[in-house]
């Protein structure tokens, strides 16, 4: 079950990535997905969820799609960097 929610949510991620076209969209998507309060995060508070003796191969499945999701954000962000001519902008996540 756990799998599918992750499969889901990777595909609705790239379906968000295209749509990004500025710095704005690109704070939403940060937030909506790797925020503190971002999807991939509320996937850990699932592991309550999940019996004691599965729960280790289920967090290391959710940090690895979480990993993937920051290198889609990264990838996003070097590309709009790259068409805004050189200038930089930054996005943090406030903890």
């Amino acid at each position: 079950m756990l799998n599918e929610k992750i499969a889901a949510l990777n595909a609705q991620l790239e379906q968000e990535v295209a749509a990004v076209q500025n710095k704005e969209q690109l704070a939403a998507f940060w937030q909506a997905y790797l925020g503190k309060k971002g999807a991939y995060s509320g996937l850990m508070t699932e592991l309550r969820n999940v019996p004691a003796e599965e729960r280790p191969a289920a967090g290391k499945v959710i940090n690895e799609a979480k990993k993937w999701a920051e290198a889609q954000y990264q990838e996003l962000s070097d590309l709009k960097q790259k068409s805004k001519g050189g200038r930089t902008f930054v996005t943090c996540e406030m903890n």
